[in-house]
């Protein structure tokens, strides 16, 4: 029954190819092929097994042409014979010798199994027969085998196996002998020089399989012992592992890289392990970059598309979005332990260069791996912009920075009270806390000797004494926010004195608490005000290169965020300048955002006019 069962399945799997779409099925199989050929090309084993076919299969070939030489000659063919055999014995003993180093060096019970892996199997094969069948014609005396006279014995009919090529008829007498002398050296040959693919195998084995689960096992430990520079040191080997893996394009084992540092950096923040952060933060961008880099090509992975059963092969995504979700987790982590602000701006600052490199680099390399039907049906491509169809749960570009600000407000440091400013009236706590204010959260070096109250009682003026520049916090109920304004006046050559236009450069938030107005500040401002920085150059970048639709998802997610802070600042002038400044603010920076420069103000446009084009697409 199961015999007919299977035989059923087989027959309707021929059947299907043959009826539904069989050129189509044709041309997935021939892409699949070819990115496998691609996949294999890539790797260093597999171009050393190549050369070392090719060198063989050339030896036996001359082998073969010179054969008329030696054949009269049984004395040097026996030695020859003899010779291989030993020889190809001692190297034997070699390639088992390297297996057990290798297996002893990772230092794992199931070592050796990872070693004894089917290759290694088929290569003591090839030992073996190399080695026996010089010693079985030692011992019969045959050399070559005349292959008419072999297919006569095994009584094989023979003008079944003529050739015909129109009236005339070529016998299989005229092929002439089979060298079993040329068939030994290129056995020998290869199984000699596959002692160098075999060796890189086998250090591949030890250094990834056996290496980065010991790093990693004995990083943590360090980590709950609280031993922080030998966790630092175990992150920057894993870190120099990596690297190793990118430049011989191995994606699995830069994954499993990534993966450790970023747990190791969660461990590390939770146990206050300032080093190992820190070490973590670098090691994952080092991979990061290099990873994100357009020369960089290790393969794609296969992705399920939901249209159609296809897979899709994506450059390079699960490793940029394990290190942006890394980092994310890094900025995430540090605010809830209240670390240092350094490291959780950083931290999202990498996040945005490695996702921006991304979204660029798989823009120019993704339509190329998928077939011309299926790229009619996906719009653009799957990325950190879009998300990954496969996991809809993976957060986007987008929302890793949107979490970031959200959470980047959640630890409020009071300013000063406005209900409690009362004309020239001031409290010596609050200039510290203003002065200690510019300090940290500004630009500018400025010191608060005194501040009244306008008539108007929405506006706080700062005052420096004699100098030419004060700052004003405006009141914004509407919005509940204070601006803190820059003004500025000079005195020309005819005594006229000239005010420049005031200029925004700080957005402050405010929260009523008994029944009085609080002027706060972020404690992680600056990773706050980054991330919405960030917002907005994506959002350029996606109106520029995507679809209506793609831009209309991106504007969604920040205006229904729940964080009224994060829609107010963002929607600020000053965040907006602060952009712009943000993309011309040096050489490297310019060079980077040039193509997307002329972009931010329509952007800027499209976000505040949403729901008018919203309005607009329903009529």
């Amino acid at each position: 029954m199961d015999i007919l069962e299977s035989s059923a399945k087989i027959i309707l799997k021929v059947i299907k190819f043959l009826i539904v779409d069989p050129l189509q099925k044709i041309e997935g199989y021939l892409i699949d092929l070819r990115r496998e050929i691609r996949k294999e090309l890539r790797s260093n084993v597999s171009r050393w097994v190549a050369a070392c076919i090719i060198c063989a299969l050339l030896v036996g070939y001359l082998t073969h042409l010179y054969s008329n030489s030696y054949e009269n000659n049984i004395s040097n063919i026996q030695y020859f014979l003899s010779s291989i055999s030993q020889g190809l014995a001692a190297f034997f003993a070699l390639a088992f010798t390297i297996s057990i180093f290798g297996a002893q060096t990772m230092g794992i019970f199931t070592a050796l199994d990872k070693v004894m892996d089917k290759w290694t199997k088929r290569y003591i094969i090839l030992f073996s027969v190399g080695i026996i069948f010089p010693i079985w014609q030692l011992i019969t005396g045959i050399y070559s085998i005349n292959l008419l006279s072999f297919l006569e014995k095994i009584g094989t009919n023979l003008p079944l196996l003529q050739l015909k090529i129109g009236i005339h008829s070529i016998n299989l007498s005229s092929i002439g002998n089979i060298d079993l002398l040329a068939l030994d050296l290129t056995l020998a040959v290869f199984c000699v020089l596959g002692i160098i693919p075999f060796t890189i195998k086998i250090n591949r084995i030890a250094k990834y399989e056996g290496g980065i689960s010991k790093l990693y096992s004995e990083a943590k430990d360090a980590i709950y012992s609280g031993k922080d520079v030998v966790s630092s040191d175990n992150i920057s080997r894993l870190g120099e592992l990596g690297r190793s893996a990118l430049k011989e394009a191995l994606p699995d084992e830069v994954m499993d890289i990534t993966t450790c540092i970023r747990n190791l950096a969660n461990l590390s923040i939770e146990n206050n392990l300032e080093k190992s952060t820190i070490k973590a933060i670098i090691e994952l961008e080092s991979l990061g970059l290099l990873a994100m880099d357009r020369k960089t090509n290790i393969g794609y992975y296969a992705v399920p598309w939901p249209v159609m059963h296809h897979y899709i092969g994506l450059p390079e995504y699960p490793i940029a979005w394990n290190i942006t979700n890394g980092f994310r987790e890094l900025c995430v982590g540090s605010i809830d332990k209240n670390s240092d602000e350094s490291n959780v701006c950083v931290s999202c600052e990498i996040l945005f260069n490695i996702g921006y490199m991304y979204i660029q680099k798989i823009r120019t390399t993704f339509l190329k791996t998928i077939s011309h039907d299926l790229r009619m049906v996906l719009p653009n491509q799957l990325s950190l912009i879009e998300g990954d169809w496969s996991n809809q749960e993976s957060p986007t570009l987008a929302q890793m920075l949107l979490e970031i600000a959200e959470k980047s407000t959640e630890n409020r440091e009071p300013l000063f009270c406005w209900d409690d400013i009362k004309g020239f009236y001031y409290q010596k706590k609050d200039l510290d806390k203003i002065n200690k204010f510019f300090k940290e959260h500004t630009r500018m070096l400025y010191t608060v000797y005194n501040m009244e109250m306008a008539d108007d009682g929405k506006t706080l003026i700062l005052n420096r004494g004699d100098s030419s520049i004060n700052y004003n916090f405006e009141l914004n109920e509407e919005k509940k926010q204070v601006l803190l304004i820059r003004r500025s006046y000079s005195i020309n050559a005819f005594g006229k004195e000239h005010k420049s236009e005031p200029e925004c450069v700080k957005v402050l938030p405010i929260y009523y608490k008994d029944r009085k107005k609080y002027i706060y500040t972020f404690k992680y401002g600056k990773t706050f005000e980054r991330s919405l920085i960030y917002l907005w150059i994506i959002g350029a970048y996606i109106m520029k290169n995507y679809p209506d639709w793609v831009t209309e998802k991106i504007v969604s997610q920040i205006k229904h965020s729940k964080n009224s802070d994060i829609r107010s600042i963002f929607e600020s002038e000053y965040i907006r300048k602060e952009t712009s400044f943000f993309t011309l603010a040096n050489d490297k920076r310019r060079d980077k955002f040039e193509d997307i420069t002329d972009y931010i103000k329509p952007f800027q446009d499209f976000y505040f006019g949403f729901e008018e084009y919203l309005q607009h697409k329903r009529d």
